[in-house]
């Protein structure tokens, strides 16, 4: 129970801080602080998944997490796909937010037991739903005029995303034999397992970013 009031509670933080960055602050701002993450994450969580003294660490940095990062800076700097990123961010948090709850109560069939034990196709499933209601719901706000096909595809393609995103971070978590990255997130572990799912699911909005703003009538 402790824990899942300080996950709930270090959630509803990180939503107030993200709303205050994305409407309240000029874009350089919003770079400079995806900018501070990335050091942080280097420095005192990426070292936990690999010794810095082995070619592996230099090897594999550059790609993860550098260059999400870098993607994540550059749509930041700017007014209109700093939006996208905040679309992103709530989008992917939907996904995370619902498997953990779908897979807390319903879960039943693993969907990588070698990997993460406690995934499953329910949470999934779960996930993928509340993705779907949160992106109808900001496409109907936002007033797109666009196919509905659009919907169940997009959010499929960020369940799918997020979920080896996330995985991905797993593989490496077990390689080295621990839980989480770090403990500054009570209920969620270090900043890396917050974001693992976002530096996936950042190609998918970087790639398609003009056309997305059409979309979101940005």
């Amino acid at each position: 129970m402790a824990t899942f009031l300080a996950r709930i509670a270090t959630a509803i933080t990180l939503i107030i801080l993200l709303l205050i960055f994305f409407l309240y602050t000029p874009p350089l701002v919003t770079s400079l602080l995806a900018t501070l993450v990335l050091l942080y994450i280097i420095t005192f969580e990426y070292t936990k998944l690999f010794d810095i003294k082995t070619p592996l660490f230099w090897i594999i940095l550059p790609f993860y997490p550098i260059f999400p990062f870098i993607l994540i800076i550059y749509l930041c700097s700017s007014w209109q796909y700093r939006t996208l990123v905040f679309i992103m961010i709530l989008l992917t948090a939907c996904q995370d937010t619902g498997a953990w709850i779908a897979g807390s109560l319903f879960g039943k069939h693993k969907l990588a037991p070698t990997i993460s034990p406690k995934k499953t196709w329910e949470g999934f499933f779960g996930g993928y739903l509340l993705t779907t209601i949160m992106l109808s719901i900001i496409l109907v706000y936002q007033q797109s005029n666009i196919s509905l096909f659009f919907i169940p595809l997009f959010a499929l393609a960020i369940s799918v995303l997020a979920t080896l995103g996330d995985l991905f971070e797993s593989i490496l978590k077990r390689k080295v034999g621990i839980k989480d990255t770090g403990t500054i997130l009570p209920g969620h572990g270090g900043v890396l397992d917050r974001v693992d799912s976002f530096l996936a699911v950042i190609f998918l909005f970087f790639f398609l970013k003009d056309y997305l703003l059409k979309i979101f009538n940005i």
